[in-house]
């Protein structure tokens, strides 16, 4: 990882942003942060908060700087020399930063670090499309620089959910046919790599089930809301895992 914050940024330097690690009972949360804490002492912890726009909206609550970046509790970094970078949103625009799937190996955007317009989050619209993350700001941009990588499968049924969640989403542009070649690729990923993982065929049911999903209910469907209901996520799950019902959450 990159060294420490500088204390002294230079004058007329741009003002850091501020680093908060967003966590919502990841198994793996405290081993992220620490790791967060040691590249970057001055990053705060923000733990309890329910929802995903309500989380970026706390930490767009205790900013003192005009932006700020969000870690995931399940994201381990790798590059805190992002945290340096003099890249800047636009007023309602978020940057995203790549990390890498250890299940499948793809690195793009899923699961990345997040950098916010403070004002932006301090008065969030409310979130447009199934994708919350994105959809919170007009625009999003991908920065190609490998910061991360989502450690999100901790057990059977968060590692089939993370799939299952990002499968829709990309069937659903592929259906819609935004930039979906590049969708298409990434989905057959999803759905055809991983085996080797310990818990990759549940990363894999996650994107079948996911794919399923959009073509029983169409792009539009609005069945395809339900990715953001955790209860009916763990109905689903149970459903096609009857054996793993007990599953933490």
């Amino acid at each position: 990882m990159a060294s420490p914050p500088d204390r002294h940024f230079r004058k007329g330097a741009p003002e850091p942003p501020d680093v908060f690690m967003l966590a919502y009972g990841e198994p793996n949360a405290e081993e992220n942060w620490q790791r967060l804490r040691i590249a970057w002492p001055d990053a705060r912890l923000i733990t309890g908060v329910a929802g995903i726009q309500a989380g970026y909206r706390a930490c767009a609550q205790q900013a003192t700087a005009p932006y700020f970046f969000v870690i995931d509790g399940d994201n381990y970094l790798l590059d805190a020399g992002i945290f340096r970078s003099r890249l800047r949103p636009r007023s309602n625009e978020l940057l995203m930063w790549c990390a890498r799937n250890p299940i499948n190996g793809l690195a793009y955007g899923h699961g990345g670090i997040k950098l916010f317009p403070t004002d932006l989050m301090r008065r969030p619209e409310p979130a447009r499309d199934i994708d919350i993350s994105t959809s919170v700001a007009a625009r999003s941009r991908l920065i190609r620089r490998l910061a991360s990588e989502h450690r999100f499968a901790t057990d059977a049924f968060r590692t089939w959910t993370t799939a299952f969640r990002e499968s829709v989403k990309l069937a659903r542009d592929a259906a819609r046919g935004h930039q979906a070649s590049a969708a298409g690729a990434l989905l057959a990923v999803w759905c055809s790599k991983g085996a080797e993982h310990p818990l990759g065929d549940y990363c894999m049911a996650g994107a079948d089930a996911g794919r399923a999903h959009v073509a029983l209910h169409g792009a539009d469907g609005p069945a395809l809301g339900q990715i953001n209901d955790r209860v009916w996520l763990r109905q689903r799950f149970n459903a096609d895992f009857p054996g793993e019902a007990l599953v933490a959450d």
